[in-house]
């Protein structure tokens, strides 16, 4: 993914953190579709942001 759309999306967490969990009209939340595409940079700014609790995530695969 350009890097531009990296740090529009850095900014708009940095401004919002909670819109990172909040999905689509299909559910799907911007982690989601960072990976569909493939987007590891995309996926590393949503990281940095997510309210996951990673290590249940991790316990579920």
């Amino acid at each position: 993914m350009i890097t531009q759309y990296d740090d529009i999306a850095a900014l708009l967490l940095q401004h919002d953190p909670g819109i990172v969990d909040i999905g689509d009209k299909y559910g799907k939340s911007a982690m989601h579709i960072a990976v569909d595409v493939g987007s590891i940079d995309c996926l590393k700014v949503g990281l940095d942001y997510t309210t996951w609790n990673l290590w249940t995530v991790s316990r579920w695969v």
